[in-house]
């Protein structure tokens, strides 16, 4: 079960409203849900996983149309895959990242209600799960897939003045995949005893390219 990531934005400020000395500033949380999914090149059958996002943003004007903001955040991506192989096959690939996105936000009219959103983010993978058939517990926690990924982010932002509203697309820029000889054999989790990484397929050895996708629907409060 994975993601979907959602991002909420707090206060409407207009200039007329603010001490002209004085850059104004907000800081809030944000909560979502998300839709996302994994592209590879030996890997067609891969579906979306709907997971969560939350975390905390920073928001600074920066005179005229333009404000910076950025965020620390916590969220689950992935894919399901549907075989119909025998044998251990997997069925769903989760990925919990750390994210550190940081963005331009353009303010589309004088109200400050319709913004575009442009940026991106840095992500750092905490755990890796794969799930082996139908197991409700994952199967693997070492794969052979980078501990981080860059992704570009864009998106429409609609202020209500105490709440905000964003609907982003992620698209991740960093092959994640790890060469499979470098990896060091990953541990198995106890659900299969003395499985080992090479008995599920498809296998990770024949993997040279996956890359993140997420839509994500978004609070800011």
């Amino acid at each position: 079960m994975l993601l979907f990531s959602q991002l909420c934005s707090a206060q409407l400020y207009r200039d007329s409203d603010l001490d002209p000395t004085e850059r104004p500033k907000r800081v809030g949380i944000r909560a979502g849900l998300g839709t996302n999914w994994l592209t590879s090149d030996i890997l067609p059958q891969s579906e979306p996983m709907f997971g969560v996002q939350g975390g905390v943003y920073f928001r600074l004007k920066l005179g005229g149309r333009f404000h910076y903001q950025t965020e620390l955040a916590a969220s689950f991506k992935g894919s399901k895959y549907d075989y119909s192989d025998t044998g251990y096959y997997y069925n769903r690939l989760g990925l919990l990242y750390i994210e550190f996105p940081q963005y331009l936000m353009i303010n589309l009219d004088k109200a400050e209600k319709h913004n575009l959103m442009l940026g991106g983010s840095f992500n750092y993978l905490i755990r890796p799960s794969l799930f082996v058939t139908n197991e409700l517990f994952p199967s693997f926690d070492k794969l052979p897939i980078k501990n981080y990924d860059i992704t570009f982010n864009v998106g429409y932002f609609l202020n209500f003045g105490t709440v905000g509203l964003q609907l982003a697309y992620h698209h991740g820029i960093t092959n994640i995949d790890e060469p499979f000889e470098n990896f060091t054999k990953g541990a198995n989790n106890g659900t299969h005893p003395g499985l080992s990484l090479t008995d599920v397929h498809p296998s990770f050895e024949n993997i040279t390219r996956i890359n993140t996708h997420s839509v994500h629907l978004s609070l800011y409060f």
